[in-house]
């Protein structure tokens, strides 16, 4: 505040997520309304705008305060701070709702360096002699920062890195675990046809249309806007690029490896109070969710699928424990006030810098006991993602600073047991396979199969069971007694002991509900049957009605299980869809 002040009040405050920059900016409101004056916030989001309107509320109690946006159609005429989207700001005819009435104000733009762009250039009104930018990730070399906010708002006044966040106890000291996977052969093809296509595309933009190479943000704000274009080559070089890239990053993002490294890395979740999974698109939030949730942890995919009531829902139950894991894409990347969380998993590490501050900020919370946040980063070898390559270069020399300790495991599959003696240096004790204890113990039975004694529940009838379930493998192989309950519901029509009860009558499905089931496996990628007696069975699955209602995301979760099995059919899917609906 002392740095904004003796710039005349005007300025940009640079603080790594989670150090406070909401506090700054309610501070710095206080400030103005004091004086006499009016309050502009801009939010690049409707998320953001509601949590800082609750912000205002609690801190500045008898404060005026409206909102614009989302249905809110308050004004700087009416009340004293008023908290506007962007775009709401600069919708035509807004003027006398954004703009004070008196001369002077105070503009706080949150992000600010979202709003660099022509578009939003109406926002940042000369009306407002009193401006605060607020960012974790200014850009100094942005374009868009050097044509409209460096002018606007003077530069940055105040930076606050990582090292003094943590020796200030801002922010809590971490470890931090690059964990390296392997792509199997199929996904090794695609990948290096994407990223063939997205190298050649590359270079041409650079040496042909003179499309800057660095930083990467500007590359890609260049490549947008000729992807935009009316059809010339500059517009076909650029749409390759994008073409590229984003099958290069959807390979990586759903690669089988990461998948099972999920799956492995649940008894490390289990030790964590909660969790964050960043990933890359909404199918892999859904996929890991589903993977964790079969582990027998409480995980939920948050995504931009979901409406603002169902993510508030979720993010109350992190906040209170009723979620252990949260699985999330970039909507949790900027801004959203998560509730605290001691370990994160990015499993699709980011070229960008701000990314990746950004989804640090989330787990660096100050922890009580000085506990240590950990972070697990995983990559896939010879890939964008590989720190050899360069990868996240800056990013990594940055928190090798100040990081406890960064340890680079390049095989995570083949040397787990490096991981939990890394966890076990900060009080996470893994037990690995070969020292657990719990588990049942095998009974070996003569002939092909081993016999696994497993434990039954079934809570609706408050008994357990016993039951010898046929497996391909015994109990020491288990990663955990979550894969043996996972076993355990593959054979539990094998396991459960034969109880004459009276039959079952099922009706078949509406046409209408079947043609909307079909759909919705059509909208998923699975290719439904035209012979009439396989849809007739359809008709009958029990999973019908259920499939109607569940989220998209479910869907799309149940269809990937499904192709790992090397399983497409419809049937497969409905009955992978009522399980993860459990």
């Amino acid at each position: 505040m002392d740095a904004w002040r003796k710039a005349g009040r005007q300025g940009v405050v640079e603080a790594v997520t989670g150090a406070g920059k909401t506090v700054v900016g309610i501070a710095a409101a206080a400030e103005a309304i004091g004086a006499g004056r009016r309050v502009l916030v801009l939010v690049p989001s409707i998320d953001l705008l509601d949590q800082w309107y609750e912000k205002f509320r609690s801190e500045l109690r008898g404060t005026s305060i409206a909102r614009l946006g989302d249905g809110h159609s308050g004004s700087l005429a009416t009340a004293s701070v008023l908290i506007t989207t962007v775009q709401s700001a600069t919708t035509p005819g807004r003027d006398r709702q954004v703009i004070p009435r008196t001369a002077g104000g105070l503009l706080i733009a949150d992000e600010c360096h979202r709003y660099g762009a022509d578009s939003f250039q109406k926002a940042l009104s000369e009306h407002f002699d009193w401006r605060l930018g607020l960012t974790a990730t200014y850009g100094r070399d942005d374009h868009g920062n050097k044509l409209y906010l460096n002018p606007f708002f003077g530069g940055i006044r105040y930076t606050l890195r990582y090292k003094r966040a943590i020796r200030e106890r801002v922010l809590a000291p971490f470890a931090v675990a690059l964990l390296g996977v392997n792509l199997n052969r199929v996904e090794r093809d695609a990948f290096d046809r994407f990223d063939r296509i997205a190298k050649d595309a590359r270079l041409e933009l650079i040496n042909r249309y003179e499309v800057p190479a660095e930083p990467f943000g500007e590359f890609m704000n260049h490549v947008a806007r000729l992807a935009d274009g009316d059809g010339s080559a500059a517009t076909y070089a650029a749409r390759r690029y994008l073409k590229g890239f984003t099958g290069r990053r959807e390979v990586l993002a759903s690669s089988e490896a990461k998948v099972s490294m999920v799956r492995n890395l649940a008894p490390v979740l289990r030790t964590a109070d909660r969790s964050i999974i960043f990933t890359q698109t909404i199918a892999s939030s859904a996929t890991s969710a589903a993977v964790l949730g079969a582990c027998g942890l409480t995980a939920q995919a948050y995504t931009s699928d979901l409406n603002r009531p169902e993510r508030q829902r979720l993010l109350r139950q992190f906040r209170n424990g009723t979620v252990k894991v949260l699985a999330a894409p970039r909507v949790l990347d900027e801004g959203v006030d998560v509730p605290e969380a001691d370990i994160g998993v990015i499993l699709a590490a980011s070229r960008s810098q701000r990314q990746m501050v950004q989804r640090m900020g989330r787990i660096l919370r100050p922890k009580p006991g000085d506990k240590r946040a950990i972070f697990l980063i995983l990559y896939v070898k010879d890939s964008s993602e590989d720190p050899a390559t360069g990868a996240h270069e800056t990013f990594i020399e940055e928190i090798t600073d100040v990081a406890d300790e960064v340890i680079d495991i390049s095989d995570a599959v083949v040397e787990r047991e490096r991981l939990y003696q890394f966890l076990g240096r900060y009080g996470r004790r893994i037990v690995g396979p070969s020292t657990r204890s719990s588990q049942p113990e095998a009974r070996k039975f003569s002939g092909r199969h081993r016999v696994d004694l497993v434990t039954i529940g079934h809570a609706d009838r408050r008994k357990t069971w016993k039951a010898t379930c046929v497996c391909g493998w015994s109990s020491s192989d288990l990663e955990d007694q979550a894969a043996a309950r996972a076993a355990r519901d593959e054979h539990v029509a094998e396991c459960a002991p034969r109880t004459r009860s009276a039959p079952t009558v099922r009706r078949a499905a509406e046409p209408d509900t079947l043609e909307r089931v079909l759909e919705r496996a059509r909208s998923v990628g699975l290719m439904p049957p035209t012979n009439t007696k396989k849809l007739r069975q359809l008709a009958f699955h029990p999973a019908i009605a259920t499939v109607v209602s569940l989220p998209s995301a479910t869907l799309r979760a149940a269809a990937v299980a499904c192709k790992e099995k090397s399983s497409t059919s419809v049937q497969s899917w409905l009955t992978e869809c009522a399980r993860l609906a459990r």
